[in-house]
């Protein structure tokens, strides 16, 4: 029988002298946070526990790389005449709701145990805050749920508990995540896949019910990208009890995506946020110095126009002309 991988080494020996305490000091605390963070990742990474659908939080993979690879599936199967139904997922408060037993559940059947797991514990436990309007405070409560965002670990705990939600979808069905925002999708080739990808929202909501992580289904939609190869009646899709909304567009990570994939409603958005900026550093800079304003079209106009081209570089030929007129 093969034995359990766990994780050992040298980080189960840092946590064994570097147990948080309230005496610690907050520089401390911070470096042992991040070493520890690092060779978690390291181990995750080295044996392939962490999904590839995973964009966030990662070295090498980001917004761009997330957009790049679900842009790219959905231009192959429009190009071969096939539309795609693309559902878009929104957890409800992802980062504050993780359940800290069922973190720690999970965290173990990783192989994280030992030193490590109780030094985790101990991470998340006896927690407190309050909330600050002016010079008012509330009174402190604890903190029972959530993982500690601004933290380094924290970003990287929520990867381990959203991780095995990509289990619930297998080929045809793909999904790309970045942190708490999934979006997945298929080919629609027959009223058959219409069936199927309801039966997958269904699995997505049993993970979301099973692991106490709420979906604001209010908040999710669905887009079809391309257009049907086969006549049917429009479908309803449910997440639970309550009905997805059918959308013409929506923003995948800043980047509005369209039925037909031409990203010329994004494009115009884009470059008309970019022109009131450029107006707005016109009207308020005093100073008229060329390299002055430069320097603030660099800073605050160009990161907007940057992004058009990276998450557009599959956009149909006729966007673009319209693109380089506006500027």
């Amino acid at each position: 029988m093969a034995e359990k991988q766990t994780f050992n080494g040298e980080t189960d020996r840092l946590v064994g002298v570097a147990t948080p305490t309230p005496l610690m000091s907050c520089c401390f605390a911070g470096n042992t946070n991040f070493l520890v963070a690092s060779e978690m990742l390291h181990y995750l990474l080295e044996n392939r526990l962490l999904s590839a659908e995973q964009h966030g939080f990662l070295s090498k993979k980001s917004t761009l790389t997330n957009l790049w690879e679900s842009v790219n599936d959905w231009s192959v199967s429009i190009e071969n005449k096939f539309q795609n139904q693309v559902a878009y997922i929104d957890f409800s408060r992802a980062f504050d709701s993780v359940s800290h037993p069922k973190l720690l559940h999970k965290l173990k059947s990783y192989g994280f145990d030992g030193l490590l797991l109780q030094w985790i514990r101990s991470f998340l436990s006896d927690r407190i805050h309050c909330t600050r309007v002016g010079n008012a405070y509330s009174s402190f409560r604890h903190i029972c749920s959530g993982v500690i965002q601004g933290s380094c670990l924290g970003p990287l705990l929520f990867l381990i508990f959203i991780n095995d939600i990509a289990d619930n979808f297998h080929l045809p069905f793909k999904c790309k995540m970045y942190a708490d925002d999934v979006k997945l999708y298929t080919e629609m080739k027959s009223i058959n896949d219409v069936l199927c990808f309801q039966s997958v929202l269904d699995c997505v909501y049993s993970w979301s019910v099973n692991w106490q992580l709420s979906i604001s289904s209010k908040k999710c939609n669905i887009v079809a990208i391309g257009k049907p190869t086969y006549s049917s009646p429009r479908y309803q899709y449910y997440l639970g009890y309550e009905r997805i909304i059918m959308s013409a567009s929506m923003s995948d990570l800043g980047v509005l995506i369209d039925s037909s994939l031409c990203f010329s409603d994004h494009i115009s958005n884009i470059t008309r946020k970019a022109h009131q900026r450029a107006c707005l550093i016109l009207r308020c800079f005093i100073s008229k110095d060329r390299s002055m304003l430069v320097k603030a079209f660099i800073t605050y106009v160009r990161p907007l126009l940057e992004l058009i081209t990276r998450s557009s570089a599959t956009a149909k030929r006729t966007a673009l002309p319209q693109f380089s007129c506006r500027i």
